[in-house]
């Protein structure tokens, strides 16, 4: 009788530490587009977090397959500029700081964003439009990037537009 309720108050103590060891380690919640991950074990920290290695860019891309496309062809911002490419992803995309904390920031606002860095220059009366006047769903012309849209409604995008000319002008 020992035997058993010695082991099952090892079975409860482990089960137990397993969600205090999460909330002991967590430097705090994760952003409301990685709160899915979230599951209060160190199962969901592994999700991005290699165990002895920390946060591996491998596992972000593993998520995050347009960018990992992007990076893989070295093009568009992550795959080309000194600022991003060959850079770890938490440089830039800081987590654990809430659900309301922003993952892509602008240090010096997002007006000030040298365009140049994509692989894709602003000229003439294109550098001077704002942002959204391009970058929406309707003018995205990559159906993978559609379909990501689609799938996750509420996440801000910048890629999948087109560089043609004309594509941009008819819709």
């Amino acid at each position: 009788m020992k035997k058993v309720l010695a082991i099952v108050g090892c079975v409860g103590i482990a089960a137990g530490i397993s969600g205090w060891t999460y909330r002991f380690f967590s430097p705090g919640a994760l952003a409301l587009p990685h709160a899915w991950i979230t599951d209060e074990t160190m199962d969901g920290c592994a999700k991005c977090h290699t165990p002895y290695q920390g946060l591996q860019r491998k596992n972000c891309l593993g998520c995050h397959g347009e960018i990992a496309e992007r990076v893989n062809a070295r093009k568009g911002f992550h795959g080309q500029s000194p600022l991003a490419k060959d850079r770890p992803c938490e440089t830039c995309h800081h987590e654990h700081r809430g659900l309301a904390a922003t993952l892509v920031e602008w240090p010096n606002g997002i007006a000030q964003f040298k365009h140049d860095l994509t692989g894709y220059e602003l000229k003439d009366k294109h550098a001077d439009l704002a942002c959204d006047t391009c970058h929406k769903d309707s003018r995205i012309a990559d159906p993978a990037i559609t379909a990501l849209r689609q799938a996750h409604p509420g996440r801000k995008t910048y890629l999948g537009l087109s560089t043609d000319c004309a594509y941009c002008h008819m819709h």
